[in-house]
């Protein structure tokens, strides 16, 4: 049986909630890493499957956003403070090695075990949710539309600051509705793990919002009726940037609809992204973290009383 399915009458599994209310977001804090530890600076993004480039256009050099490609295993800088370890654990596999006679000093972080946070990305088939979850994880962006016929799951870590989170991503096939009930689930979508998820990310395709974006917002009102959304993230992304055009009006105005919708009465984050040009990809998931991190820190998202977002200065 998965760990992270609800049974009838079950709560969630490693990492999980049964209930919004319930959600228990902890987090690491990081002392400072050794030179040799393979990390980066405080504030800086590393990888350790890839390069994580941040332009929009194929083959142009560092985003605006101050993210800067790498070298497989290297590091950049970042601004707003987020790193990526993009691997099953942070510190899973680095037991000291010796290389020419002389053991290398063990890891500062190899004894950090943190409860999985459990991410479920849902939307519309084919807006994207794959290869916007391949980009972020391991650089990779498969060019061929293949529509997934079960879940998927991967490991990555952030480091927000001098927190740390590990996340569960699942990427799931497009489902017709949300359940209303444990049973419901049990019976329709075992083993999914929807109803236990302790962050969602909704993707929509950005050139074609008026049908994608209405699965997203029906799978949300179907949320809230059925489950406590209390500290429970909601990240939205408008996937597909790239194939947008300017030139349309009509589009131009769902679109400014759709952010003011998400932004001002979901009261949740909303980013524009384009996986196949790797732009904004690393935005989505700071999203994320710095929620997770505004949860860790106490503060209540998603109630009935919503709390105004934590200021942050970045320095860049």
């Amino acid at each position: 049986m998965s760990p992270d399915t609800d049974k009838p009458g079950g709560g969630g599994g490693r990492g999980g909630i049964g209930g919004g209310n319930n959600c228990k977001i902890r987090k690491a804090t990081l002392a400072p890493p050794s030179t040799s530890s393979g990390f980066g600076p405080p504030g800086g993004i590393s990888s350790r499957s890839s390069s994580m480039g941040g332009a929009f256009s194929p083959g142009a050099g560092p985003s605006s956003s101050g993210l800067l490609p790498v070298a497989a295993g290297g590091a950049g800088a970042c601004s707003g403070g987020l790193a990526l370890a993009a691997s099953s654990a942070v510190g899973a596999a680095s037991a000291p090695t010796q290389s020419s006679g002389v053991q290398n000093p063990p890891r500062f972080d190899e004894d950090v075990e943190m409860p999985l946070i459990k991410v479920v990305v849902l939307g519309a088939s084919g807006v994207g949710k794959t290869a916007l979850v391949k980009r972020f994880v391991s650089n990779d962006f498969p060019t061929e539309h293949v529509a997934s016929k079960k879940k998927a799951e991967y490991f990555p870590s952030l480091i927000l600051n001098d927190s740390l989170f590990e996340l569960k991503v699942s990427d799931l096939p497009a489902i017709s509705h949300f359940p209303r009930t444990p049973d419901a689930e049990w019976s329709d979508f075992r083993f999914l793990g929807l109803r236990s998820a302790s962050a969602y990310l909704f993707v929509y395709d950005a050139s074609d919002p008026a049908a994608t974006f209405d699965v997203v917002r029906t799978l949300r009102e179907q949320m809230l009726e059925s489950r406590d959304m209390t500290n429970v993230p909601v990240i939205v992304a408008a996937n597909k940037m790239d194939c947008v055009t300017t030139a349309d009006a009509v589009a131009i105005r769902e679109r400014k609809d759709i952010v003011h919708l998400v932004k001002k009465t979901w009261r949740a984050s909303h980013v524009e992204c384009s996986a196949k040009h790797n732009w904004n990809v690393v935005a989505v998931f700071k999203e994320l973290a710095v929620t997770l991190d505004m949860i860790a820190n106490g503060q209540v998202i998603g109630g009935a009383q919503q709390e105004t977002r934590k200021k942050r200065c970045l320095m860049f």
